[in-house]
């Protein structure tokens, strides 16, 4: 059962605008999918594997994502936002509080400036990466 609920968040889908993928991806998944753009298999190789382990997976490394971390300025670059979900507290109209979870859509800059003891706190839950294409293409350190 585990199995699947981490098979389920390892995908890569894209459309027109943007790339997703599923946070559950390590590294070198990626690095072997023959689907994975070129150009971003380059760009984990320069940049995010030689200070990263490559059976890192996208949700552990953009979760302890810093602003002082060199990684942190590959995904600002790539204008890269990420699906998250967080529990909030909702009363309903009888008075009783209830637990909703609300899926929002945040930058890596917005991720990264909460520490990650707060992300704790607040349960947050990664989901997806999402790159624009042209940001991608265009991309230069």
């Amino acid at each position: 059962m585990k199995e699947n609920q981490y098979t389920d968040r390892r995908y890569f889908l894209s459309d027109l605008y943007r790339y997703y993928f599923g946070v559950c991806s390590s590294y070198a998944g990626l690095l072997q999918d023959e689907e994975i753009p070129p150009r971003f298999k380059a760009l984990i190789r320069q940049y995010i594997l030689p200070r990263v382990s490559p059976e890192t997976t996208l949700e552990s490394h953009l979760y302890y994502l810093s602003p002082e971390s060199p990684e942190y300025a590959v995904f600002t670059g790539l204008d890269a936002r990420v699906r998250m979900t967080a529990p909030r507290l909702h009363r309903t109209l009888t008075g009783k509080q209830e637990i909703l979870y609300k899926e929002s859509i945040v930058t890596a800059a917005e991720l990264a400036s909460v520490p990650p003891a707060e992300k704790e706190r607040l349960s947050f839950r990664l989901s997806e990466l999402q790159i624009p294409r042209r940001k991608l293409r265009e991309f230069t350190m």
